[in-house]
């Protein structure tokens, strides 16, 4: 259920955008983080609170105010920037990177030289990925028509994401030929089980 609302969620707000009812788009995004906030149980509720009460109260106030598309504008913005710190920070000394940790939770054996280069590399792209899509939105914020900035941010800035996974899963299977590999099917069922958020964490 909550992989569907993911895919469907970017597709509303750009609806929304096309029919010109931009508040309507940033209620949907202030419910979505409000969703995300209350589904966060492993954070203690002062600490969402907090969080709720420093991000949905200003956006709730540009909605008010009449600057709804600010609130658009903020959304990508947040979402890279903190992906791009996140992936671009496990590349500092003394941290692992996150490929590598996904590699840790997908792969049996241990990681070899190989795998360890090569996931580091690939936290790399991503990293660098994420920060070359935050330009691109706020470039695409300040310069283009908001119908053109919506569908970058909300159609093709996934259909991107999704196309440099699945090329990134191809390519590693050519790349570390001499390492077992699980099936697509099996890939996708232990991505499912793995917790993100503590590999995100470490």
């Amino acid at each position: 259920m909550r992989g569907a609302w993911l895919l469907l969620f970017p597709l509303i707000v750009h609806l929304a955008v096309l029919a010109g009812t931009v508040e309507v788009a940033a209620w949907v995004i202030l419910v979505y983080l409000l969703v995300q906030l209350v589904s966060m149980q492993r954070v203690c509720a002062p600490v969402r609170m907090v969080l709720g009460c420093a991000v949905c109260v200003p956006f709730a106030l540009l909605i008010l105010y009449g600057t709804a598309d600010w609130v658009l504008f903020a959304l990508p913005v947040l979402v890279y920037g903190t992906l791009l710190k996140v992936f671009s920070d496990s590349l500092k000394p003394g941290h692992e990177p996150i490929a590598t940790r996904f590699a840790r939770a997908l792969e049996d054996p241990p990681l070899g030289e190989p795998v360890l280069r090569y996931t580091r590399a690939v936290t790399r792209l991503w990293a660098v990925y994420f920060l070359t899509m935050l330009i691109c939105s706020v470039l695409l914020a300040v310069l283009a028509p908001l119908w053109l900035w919506s569908w970058f941010a909300n159609v093709a800035g996934y259909a991107l994401t999704a196309t440099l996974f699945v090329a990134e899963f191809l390519i590693r299977r050519r790349v570390l030929a001499g390492q077992v590999h699980p099936s697509v099917r099996g890939y996708f069922l232990k991505l499912s089980k793995c917790d993100y958020r503590s590999m995100m964490r470490r």
